[in-house]
Formats: structure tokens, sequence, C-alpha cells
């Protein structure tokens, strides 16, 4: 007699590490960019033209992975995201050794490429879980990718204070995660997101298929609204990513070691930040929480750009990153509600990533000429703009009462 062959909790612990461990692989890169910039003797926009790859990749990934998970579903999409960041980590590690900036971006590119894969087809294999399963998961699956960020960063710290060679440590933490990954897609069905043919549709795949976004949820000005909400906190998010290491390194005079110290700062408030969103909307309505958290971002951003002293900027980070932590997560419940929900959540999020696509070069030109920190005015300018539209958050149901689902 053969037992199912996958469970549902197996499942969600699949969930759990495919969130987690690229959050892992995204701080590796992360807290070693003072030391990359310098490997590659590259001024700060022409890092930015470094990070563009990465952004570039990631664009390409989101926008073509709804069509890839409808042919392979979410499982075989995922099998490729993991050897496109493998490849991508090896090509960044041989652009470092040899001082090549254009190994270096296109090695990104190709890394860049995979985490947008695995943006879509993860979220589609999350939302599937939710409606499984019937409570809310979200929030505590994008916890996961912030908690990898915060080992990710713990691995960077120890290894740039002790002088371990970027590359070595790019490559090997890349392969130690490999066996992690191959055995959480196992964990996965490989129906999910598939569009099956017309005769022999079933709703369980139809229903997970990704849909097309089309003109007409471009035209709702609420999606517009939320698209702008995470625009904001994507652009908020994707600039600790790109530059806080350097800004604390090289505007506030810190050692490379508690720059990437100051990354870990921001990826651990995050990631609490997240954890704690559920529990927090059974006590305040979605909305009220949004708007709360981003004038704690405000106020980090406020504080790191015009402060001199470098406890004050640590300071900052932590609001900074509370701040940032739930802008995105709660924007795509919010976008997801209504008839259309599935088109909805797509161009929000293809909004989102406009921010990571024109975020590097735009900060990285100004910070070259004005100063990181006079680069940050432009997240501070943006986020204002997601204040402005957070009403678009409010829940559809024609009540503010806050969440007590689970």
């Amino acid at each position: 007699m053969s037992s199912p062959p996958l469970s549902h909790s197996r499942r969600i612990t699949a969930l759990y590490a495919l969130f987690l461990l690229p959050g892992t692989l995204a701080a590796t890169w992360i807290t070693r960019t003072p030391d990359i910039r310098d490997r590659l003797n590259a001024s700060t926009d022409e890092m930015g033209l470094v990070l563009f790859g990465l952004a570039i990749g990631a664009m390409v990934g989101v926008l073509s992975a709804g069509a890839w998970v409808r042919r392979f579903g979410t499982r075989g999409v995922l099998g490729v995201n993991i050897a496109l960041m493998a490849a991508g980590m090896a090509v960044v590690s041989l652009g470092v050794s040899s001082g090549q900036a254009i190994l270096a971006t296109g090695g990104l590119a190709l890394f860049g490429a995979g985490m947008g894969l695995a943006e879509v087809a993860i979220n589609i294999e999350g939302a599937a879980v939710e409606r499984l399963s019937g409570r809310a998961l979200m929030q505590t699956l994008h916890g996961c990718f912030s908690l990898g960020t915060v080992l990710g960063a713990l691995v960077g710290i120890a290894f740039t204070a002790w002088r371990v060679p970027t590359e070595y440590h790019l490559m090997g933490l890349t392969l130690a995660t490999l066996p992690g990954f191959w055995w959480a897609i196992r964990g996965l069905p490989r129906e999910t997101g598939k569009s099956a043919p017309a005769s022999e549709e079933t709703p369980t795949t139809s229903e997970n298929a990704p849909k097309a976004v089309n003109a007409s949820v471009w035209r709702n000005p609420r999606v517009l609204m939320l698209g702008t909400i995470v625009l904001a906190v994507a652009l908020s998010d994707g600039a600790a990513n790109d530059w806080l290491p350097l800004l604390l390194v090289d505007v506030h005079g810190v050692t490379p070691a508690l720059g990437s110290l100051g990354f870990m700062l921001f990826a651990l408030t995050m990631t609490l930040g997240r954890f704690s969103g559920n529990a927090l909307m059974r006590w305040l309505p979605r909305h009220t929480l949004f708007r709360l958290c981003i004038i704690l971002a405000l106020t980090g951003v406020a504080l790191i750009t015009l402060t001199e002293h470098s406890g004050v900027a640590i300071a900052a980070v932590v609001l900074w990153g509370i701040g940032t932590s739930v802008g995105f997560p709660l924007s795509m419940s919010a976008a997801g509600e209504g008839d259309n929900g599935d088109a909805q959540v797509a161009a929000t999020a293809i909004m989102g990533y406009i921010a990571f696509l024109a975020g590097p070069p735009l900060l990285g030109f100004i910070g070259e000429h004005a100063g990181l920190d006079r680069a940050l005015m432009v997240v501070f300018v943006v986020l204002v703009l997601g204040l402005a539209v957070s009403g678009a958050v409010r829940r559809q149901d024609g009540t503010n009462a806050p969440s007590h689902k689970g």
C-alpha cells in the first residue's frame, strides 16, 4: 500500500525553505559589496551600473515567469531558478577574482533572473497553500525570506571579519545551500500553476495558473495606487540591499564588518516586522498598520541621511527596517481582493519591480555626484508618495476592523 507522495505539512515546510534559502544567498552578495566594489575598482555610479545587471535580470525573470509557470508548473520553474542563481554566483565570483566588472554584471543578471522567476513561482505556490489550509501564510513566508537575509548577513559579517576572499564566500555558501534547495523542491507537487489542456482542465490546475495582466487592470485607480505603494517600499528595501553597507562604510566611516552588521540589523528588523504582521493586524486595521510603518521608515531614512554620528545611523537603520517590513505583503494582500485579484497582484508586482530596475543606477549616479546620503532623499520622497496613497490598502469588505485571521 503506497502512501501519498506529498503531505501538506511537507509542502509548507518546503515553502519555508524556498523563501529562506534565496534570502540567504541575496544577503551573501549584499554584505560583501564594499569589498566587491574595491576589487572591481568601481566608482559609485559604476557600481550602480553593476547592480543594474541584477535589476535587469530580475525584471526579465518576473515578466517571463507567468508563461513558464503555466507551462511547467511552479516546481519546474523553481528548478530553473536554482540553476540560474548558482550559475550567477559562479560568474560573479569569477568577475570578482579577475577584477572584471562586466563579468560581475553578467553574473548578477543571471542571479537576478533566477530571483525574478522565484518571486512569481513561490508566491503562486504560497497562495495555493493558503487556499488549501484556510489560514494566512504570506506574512510568515516573506518573514522566512527576511530571516534568510539575517542568516546570510551573519555569515557575511563573520567572513568579512576573518578576511575570507569574497569569491570563496560566494561560491562556498552557494554550494552549501544546493542540497537544501533540492530537498525543498521535491516537497512540492508538479501540477501547481500549470494550465491544463482544454479537454483535461481541472479546478485544481486552472485556479492556480497565473493570469495575464489585461489593459483594464491598468485603468483601475486602486491598482495604480497600490503599485505606487509597492514601488515605494521596493525602492526603500532595494536601496538598503544595494547601498546600505557602502553607505555606512563610505559616509559614516565604519569598518566593512560593521557595515555588514548594519545591513544585518536592517534584515533582522525586517524579519521581526514581517513575523509580527499577522499578530499586529489583530489589533490594528491594515491601512493604519501600514501608515505607522511608513512613518517609521521615513524617520529612519531622514536620520541616516542627516546625521553624521555612526551610532545614530545604526539606530536609524532599525527604524528603516521596521518601517519597510510589512508594506509589500500588505499591498499584495490588498491587490488580491476582488474578482480580478490574480491580474491585480501581477500588475502591482510589475510596478514594484520598476524600483528594482531604476533604483540602482539612479541612486548610484546621484551618490557619485552628491553622496550616497543625499541619494537617499529620493527614497524619502517616494515613501512620502506611498504614504499619500496609503488608503489604497484599506480592506475592501466595507469595514475598517482589524483582521482576526490566524
